[in-house]
C-alpha cells in the first residue's frame, strides 16, 4: 500500500522539472517582448516629432502592435503551460489516491487491514501530496526566479569594449625642453597625397578605413515581430556582426580643416558614423584613425576634445560644459 501510494511521487518530480524549464522560458520571454514594447514607446513618444515629421505613424503603430501581439502569444502560451502543469499534477495525484482507496477498502473487506490503520494511513498520505503540492510550486517560482536572476547578472557582468576609465593625471611632467607628453592619438607624418583640385591635403584628422558596423541584436522575438511587421524580411543581417548590417568596409578620410557634410537617406548610417567618430562605439571591423594612427585615447579623454553641435537640441534638467577642446601638441611620442 506504501508503494502504491508513492508511485505518484517521481511522476510529479519528474513533471516539475520539465514545466518549470518550459515556464521559465516563456516567461523570459514575455520579460524580453515587454522590454521591446517599452523601449518602442519610449523612443517613439521621446522624438514625435520627428516621427510625425517623416510620416512615420504608421510604421511605428505596426513595430509597437507587431510587439504587442508577440508577448500576448508568449502570455497565452506561459498560462496555457502554467495551468495545465497544475491540472495534470492534481489529476495524476488524485488517481493515485483513487487507486489507493480501492485498494485499501478490499484489503479491509478481506480481513487483511482495519479500517483504522487504513484510514490513518490514508490521512497522513494526502497531508504528504499537499505538501509535496506546496513545494513543486515553491520550485517552479524559484526556478524562474533563478534564471530571471541569471539573465541579470550576464547584464551586470558584460564587460563594454568601449572601456571609459577616469582620466590619468601626469605622473612625468617634463622639466626641460621638448614637447609635453600626452595620452592622446599619435599624430603622423603628413601626408602629401593631392585632393581633388590637386592641392597638397594635410594629415588625416578622422579616417575611417574598410569599417564595417552593426549594432547589438535585439531579442530574437522582437527581430522576428519586426520582420513580420515589415513583410518584407529582406534586411541585410549582420553575420558575425551581431545585428542588421549598418556599415559595409566604409573608407573615409577627412583632413584638417575641410569641411564635410554626409548625404544620404535615412536609415544609411550618417549618425551612425558621426557616433563612430564620437567614440560611443567601436566598429566591430576596420579601423578608426586619428592623426594617421588608429585610436587609442579612452573614451573620456576622447570625446572631450571635441565639440559638436546636435541637430535636434534637448532640454534638459542639467547644464553641460562644452569641452574646451585644448589643442593637441605638434609632435605627440609614441606609445
Amino acid at each position: 500500500m506504501a508503494a502504491l501510494g508513492m508511485l505518484a511521487v517521481p511522476c510529479v518530480l519528474l513533471g516539475t522539472g520539465g514545466a518549470a524549464r518550459a515556464i521559465g522560458s516563456l516567461g523570459l520571454l514575455q520579460n524580453d517582448l515587454l522590454a521591446d514594447i517599452s523601449a518602442i514607446a519610449t523612443e517613439v513618444l521621446a522624438n514625435v516629432q520627428t516621427v510625425k515629421a517623416n510620416a512615420a505613424e504608421d510604421m511605428e503603430v505596426q513595430r509597437y502592435s507587431a510587439c504587442q501581439d508577440a508577448s500576448l502569444r508568449v502570455l497565452r502560451e506561459g498560462v496555457i503551460a502554467e495551468s495545465f502543469f497544475k491540472q495534470a499534477k492534481q489529476m495524476l495525484l488524485l488517481t493515485t489516491d483513487l487507486g489507493l482507496l480501492a485498494f485499501g477498502m478490499r484489503s479491509v473487506v478481506k480481513g487483511n487491514l482495519t479500517i483504522g490503520r487504513f484510514m490513518s494511513f490514508r490521512s497522513y498520505l494526502r497531508k504528504f501530496y499537499l505538501a509535496l503540492d506546496a513545494l513543486t510550486d515553491i520550485y517552479k517560482d524559484t526556478r524562474f526566479s533563478l534564471t530571471a536572476s541569471k539573465r541579470y547578472f550576464d547584464l551586470i557582468d558584460r564587460k563594454p569594449t568601449v572601456v571609459s576609465k577616469k582620466l590619468q593625471q601626469e605622473t612625468q611632467k617634463p622639466t626641460g625642453g621638448g614637447p609635453p607628453e600626452s595620452q592622446g592619438a599619435l599624430q603622423g607624418p603628413p601626408d602629401q597625397a593631392e585632393g581633388r583640385q590637386g592641392e597638397a591635403r594635410g594629415p588625416a584628422l578622422v579616417e575611417f578605413r574598410n569599417v564595417s558596423f552593426a549594432y547589438a541584436p535585439t531579442s530574437a522575438a522582437a527581430t522576428a515581430a519586426a520582420a513580420a511587421a515589415t513583410g518584407d524580411g529582406k534586411a541585410e543581417a549582420g553575420g558575425s556582426l551581431g545585428g542588421p548590417q549598418i556599415l559595409k568596409n566604409l573608407s573615409l578620410r577627412v583632413p584638417r580643416g575641410e569641411v564635410l557634410a554626409l548625404v544620404g537617406p535615412s536609415g544609411a548610417g550618417k549618425s551612425t558614423l558621426v557616433k563612430l567618430a564620437q567614440r560611443f562605439y567601436d566598429p566591430q571591423v576596420g579601423k578608426q584613425m586619428q592623426h594617421e594612427q588608429q585610436q587609442q585615447r579612452e573614451q573620456q579623454q576622447h570625446q572631450k576634445q571635441q565639440q559638436h553641435e546636435p541637430q535636434q537640441p534637448q532640454q534638459l534638467p542639467q547644464q553641460y560644459q562644452p569641452p574646451t577642446c585644448e589643442p593637441l601638441p605638434a609632435a605627440l611620442p609614441a606609445s
